[in-house]
């Protein structure tokens, strides 16, 4: 929908004309200027408190000024205090936040005056948050004015960042105020009646700060539909941002909603030196028109220098965006950076503010002595397009030497404008499904285009995409929104949107007799499910409507043999759009194909009476046929009743059908309907086929199994145990019928024999038990004397013909990994050698003989002491026997050290990791001393050897 600006012409004209001049006068504590024309003349400081820098005044429609005040007293046009002017309860506070005059609404002469000030000290005495007004009356004090009401509370624990709103179109407006505690905003209705006294809260918008954080400082648009909530610092969780929020507003309820966000990152370094991050400053300005938003960026590169010393570097940057841009990419893409403000080891708040010549008027942030500034800046077309059009001059207006950073505030609508239209997206549209929409207006001269969603439209860069909607399925409309950049030929970007309505459409299906006898009458055929509609047009192809024809049910009276014979209705909704209706096929044949029987598939327990039916098709008899049950009702009709004989597992029911016209005599019979009896369904489809350990999870069981029919069993599936020679199952666990492998812990599969089951429970209650199979459990012995090791188990019997074979795995010592170490068809193994480790782990795995299951015994793990045998005598002569010094088992003590001497204690052999291989070689025959040190065991062992050669 293109963005449209309508008003009451006579409301607005008055509004616009009544609120020229009245933001004339900008006073500070040293200064004073006249923005009645441009650029401004300086006028002597109005009068009030050295200690807070804003004073708020107010001028009449013609620029003259009535009043003004510092927040502590109220002067008049001659700078005189009001006769009641004076005793506001504050006295220290924020010295820049604003204070806030404001016609009363409907009033010409009264005036409200809001502020707030958060305490500069912490002592109870100073401390004050609250929200309050006063009330100032122009006709008074023979036109000077006088303070009639003052210090009147509205709110306490409020924050120092407020603001006021209001829209064209409504001669009222409202008060933003934050909560100290909280995260909300708090919106006062101001009428000709006066303040509400109690607020619209909008909650939920994170990051309007805290009590131990500071405020918010909040700024309206002209055309009342935006605020802004600038938030720097801001850190949650893990987030470290600098953001300004941008809310919508609702002037008919108060409350706020989330618009746009601009976020820049923060300290991505804090270690670094310089350190630097991105503030959004926490004032922004937005231009007559609201269309643009100002906001200035301030880069801040924090440096320690050589003498330890803390600096700070600013570097502004002044930026704008477009708020008409129709979505987020398009606003993000709006940025535009206007000028690049001189580096400064200030870092001091850029202000900003409308002039009543729709001028943006900044404070100086670069020459500047302890906040005071020399020159202002001024935006001399915040509504144009281009930074060119913007005209932005730098330090174009001298103040002296005493004018603060900080400026006043004035009510935003003072300075309202009208937006211009650009109305090129067109206007709304609403199409069915089998149409489509030429999308924008008159193509414009040498611009250029962008449209999104790119991908619904025939040309996303062009004046004019057309939109072809998918066919919808449902009977509600759909919207689907469209935005559009148009950028003029001086790089002007304009936005704007629209939406299309696809109406909505139903599905209807025909119903009727899909096979039927040449020659029959009076056929029905209708549209299920009620149909509703505007109008409905029946065709038929193969035979004659001869009745009912422009509502839901006709009927025909068909022709002769057509296999190729239809139903087929047009239907147009109330929307105006034709509903999906699919061709009804008939076939008109003297072979009937006689549609299967309808009703009950599977019997409800312990109830054998059942009705079936199927569509009567006009003039056909029907013979049902039954096996394991009886008609007892409707034989010959459509519908019939049958009993079921009880205890039978499965019937059939059936139908013979026949008809005889002047065309032709016909028959037909229908599929089977295969009725099952659930009381019957037990054991059979209840399979557990294999039990298994798991590898290195000593007490965990794995199940497979399979349960067939699965829809006349409940869900849930008992896993029962009990050790081998109980008599009593103990559940050990449930699993689900849908699945086909489960787990159990907590089993004990390295000391016991256990006979696994599942006992599931059809729908009738009754309960059907599996196969019963046991677990392999491996046991054995080793014999270190006779050095073998006798391993047996258990075999895996429950499969069909047994287990084809079992694998022996082993791992040795420290081996990371089993390894298959021997087969066998029986299930025992003896295994000779116990010095090839110290520790022996085995597990078993039967195969059963269709190859397809296999299950795991528990782990046995046999350890053995293989203690070392040195030998005292050696007699190297080279004849192949007992020829070096050769330890038994070496292989076990190989990471080893050995050191042998002569009986003079002369080193005669060293070596590290000995293989056994020294013989005395160049030595003569006698005793020597040896000492062997077994590092990984940690043993030592010393004594003497002889050497006879």
């Amino acid at each position: 929908m293109a963005k449209i600006y309508c008003f009451l012409f006579l409301l607005f004209s008055f509004t616009h004309c009544f609120a020229q001049k009245e933001a004339s006068f900008w006073f500070n504590q040293f200064y004073g200027l006249n923005f009645g024309q441009f650029p401004p003349t300086t006028v002597p400081p109005a009068p009030g408190s050295s200690y807070h820098v804003n004073r708020a005044s107010v001028a009449d429609a013609s620029g003259n000024l009535l009043f003004s005040t510092d927040g502590m007293s109220y002067f008049d046009k001659t700078g005189q205090v009001m006769p009641n002017g004076q005793g506001i309860s504050v006295t220290w506070g924020t010295t820049y936040l604003p204070v806030i005059i404001a016609p009363v609404p409907g009033s010409t002469t009264q005036y409200y005056s809001f502020m707030v000030r958060q305490p500069l000290s912490t002592t109870q005495a100073d401390f004050d948050t609250k929200l309050r007004y006063s009330l100032i009356d122009m006709s008074l004090n023979n036109g000077k004015g006088d303070v009639v009401q003052k210090d009147i509370v509205i709110a306490d624990k409020q924050h120092d960042g407020f603001t006021l709103i209001k829209t064209p179109d409504d001669p009222n407006y409202w008060l933003i105020s934050q909560s100290m505690f909280g995260d909300t905003l708090n919106a006062y209705r101001i009428t000709q009646q006066g303040i509400a006294q109690k607020p619209v809260i909008t909650s939920g918008l994170r990051g309007l700060g805290n009590i131990n954080s500071g405020g918010v400082l909040l700024k309206s648009s002209p055309d009342g539909r935006f605020l802004t909530l600038s938030v720097a610092a801001l850190q949650t969780g893990t987030e470290n941002q600098n953001m300004l929020k941008i809310v919508r507003f609702d002037n008919k309820t108060g409350l706020f909603m989330p618009f746009r966000q601009i976020t820049r990152s923060g300290v991505s370094n804090p270690n670094a030196n310089p350190s630097i991050q991105t503030y959004l400053q926490s004032t922004t300005e937005f231009s007559a028109d609201s269309r643009f938003l100002y906001v200035v960026e301030d880069s801040i590169y924090q440096y320690i220098t050589t003498q330890n010393l803390f600096q700070v570097t600013s570097n502004k940057t002044l930026v704008c965006y477009d708020l008409t841009a129709s979505n987020t990419a398009f606003f993000d893409q709006s940025r535009q950076v206007l000028f690049k403000f001189p580096e400064t080891p200030y870092d001091f708040t850029a202000f900003m503010q409308l002039t009543p010549q729709k001028k943006i008027v900044i404070s100086d942030v670069t020459n500047i002595d302890y906040g005071i500034v020399k020159a202002l800046s001024v935006i001399q077309n915040p509504s144009a397009c281009t930074i060119v059009q913007k005209g932005f001059s730098y330090q174009s207006i001298p103040v002296g030497d005493r004018f603060a950073t900080s400026l006043p505030v004035f009510p935003s609508w003072y300075f309202y404008e009208p937006p211009a239209k650009n109305d090129f997206a067109g206007p709304n549209a609403s199409v069915c499904n089998h149409q489509s929409v030429k999308l924008g207006t008159t193509p414009r001269p040498n611009y250029t285009y962008n449209w999104q969603p790119a991908g619904l439209i025939s040309n996303a860069n062009t004046a004019n995409p057309t939109y072809q909607p998918s066919i919808p399925t449902t009977s509600a409309n759909d919207t689907v929104q469209f935005y559009a950049k148009m950028t003029d030929p001086t790089g002007c970007v304009y936005y704007d949107s629209v939406q299309v309505i696809v109406k909505g459409v139903n599905t209807w299906k025909i119903q009727g007799s899909r096979s039927v006898c040449p020659g029959v009458k009076g056929v029905s055929y209708w549209i299920e499910d009620k149909w509703k509609g505007k109008q409905i047009t029946w065709q038929v192809q193969g035979g004659t409507i001869v009745s009912g024809q422009n509502t839901d049910t006709i009927r025909i009276d068909w022709n002769t043999s057509n296999l190729q014979a239809s139903v087929s209705a047009i239907s147009i909704n109330t929307n105006g759009c034709q509903d999906n209706i699919n061709p009804f096929p008939v076939k008109v044949f003297k072979y009937l194909e006689t549609e299967q029987p309808k009703g009950r598939d599977t019997l409800l327990c312990s109830q054998w009476i059942e009705m079936y039916h199927i569509l009567p098709t006009n003039g056909s008899v029907y013979d049902w046929q039954v096996i394991n049950g009886q008609v007892i009702a409707g034989q010959g009709s459509a519908q019939v009743t049958i009993r079921w004989e009880p205890t039978m597992q499965a019937g059939k029911v059936w139908i013979n059908e026949s008809v005889n016209t002047q065309l032709e005599i016909c028959f037909g019979r229908s599929d089977t309907l295969t009725v099952i009896n659930p009381k019957t369904v037990g054991n059979e489809n209840v399979h557990l086929y294999n039990v298994s350990g798991v590898l290195n999870q000593p007490d965990q069981l794995k199940l497979q199994y399979v349960i067939q029919k699965t829809p006349f069993y409940l869900p849930e599936v008992l896993i029962q145990t009990r050790i081998l020679g109980q008599l009593n199952w103990q559940n050990a666990g449930t699993t689900t019928a849908n699945s086909q492998t489960t787990f159990i812990t907590n089993q004990p599969l390295d000391s016991l024999v256990s006979e696994y089951r599942l006992v599931a429970f059809t729908i009738c209650g009754d309960s059907a038990i599996s196969e019963i199979h046991r677990n392999i459990l491996l046991q054995g012995t080793g014999m270190e004397t006779d050095k073998k090791i006798v391993l047996t188990w258990n075999p895996y019997t429950t499969w069909s013909g047994g287990a084809a074979s079992y694998e022996l795995f082993r791992k040795l010592d420290e081996d990371s990994d089993f390894l298959s170490f021997k087969t066998s068809t029986l299930p025992q193994a003896i295994l000779p050698g116990t010095t090839e480790g110290f520790q022996y782990c085995f597990y078993v795995t039967g195969q059963s003989t269709n190859g397809i299951y296999q299950s795991l015994s528990n782990q046995l793990c046999l350890t053995f002491e293989n203690p070392l045998f040195i030998p005292n005598v050696i007699t190297p002569d080279g004849d192949g026997k007992n020829d070096t010094w050769y330890p038994e088992p070496l292989n076990l003590y190989s990471a080893n050290q050995v050191r042998i001497v002569n009986q003079w204690g002369i080193k005669v052999f060293e070596a590290r990791d000995y293989q056994g291989d020294w013989g005395a070689a160049n030595l003569p025959s006698g005793v020597y001393y040896y000492e062997f040190i077994a590092t990984e065991r940690k043993q030592a062992f010393k004594g003497f050897l002889q050497v006879f050669k």
